[in-house]
């Protein structure tokens, strides 16, 4: 209650959107010198819904309030084998959301995170 960001990324919202996605993988061969691996993706949402409600704020779909946010994020690697059981390998991730319209800030289960399931949180998996 104190803090309202995140009070409000926990709340119910629906999520319609479209995810577009890219992925070339050149680490198929062990032996190459040079390795790359690219995923991309690209998750949009909520602006079918918008297109289709009426004016009223906060614009609800089904008595629901409606997510409307854009999220794109890429996984970059590169493997440079420069010798027979030698291998530098490197690895970018990087993302961004951006919360719009119906909604100020992205819902929680698009939000980006670090750690994992063995990360110290306040709740169990």
């Amino acid at each position: 209650d104190d803090n309202p960001f995140l009070k409000s990324s926990f709340e119910q919202q629906f999520i319609a959107g479209l995810t577009y996605s890219f992925l070339y993988n050149e680490m198929i061969d062990a032996l190459d010198e040079h390795q790359f691996f690219v995923n991309a993706n690209l998750d949009v949402a909520g602006n079918i819904l918008d297109l289709l409600s009426n004016g009223e704020t906060p614009k609800k779909f089904l008595g629901m309030e409606f997510a409307q946010y854009a999220r794109i994020d890429t996984d970059l690697r590169y493997h440079f084998n420069f010798a027979p059981e030698q291998t530098l390998a490197t690895r970018l991730f990087a993302g961004i959301g951006i919360p719009y319209g119906n909604s100020d800030v992205m819902p929680y289960s698009r939000q980006f995170y670090a750690g994992g399931p063995y990360s110290v949180r306040a709740f169990p998996i």
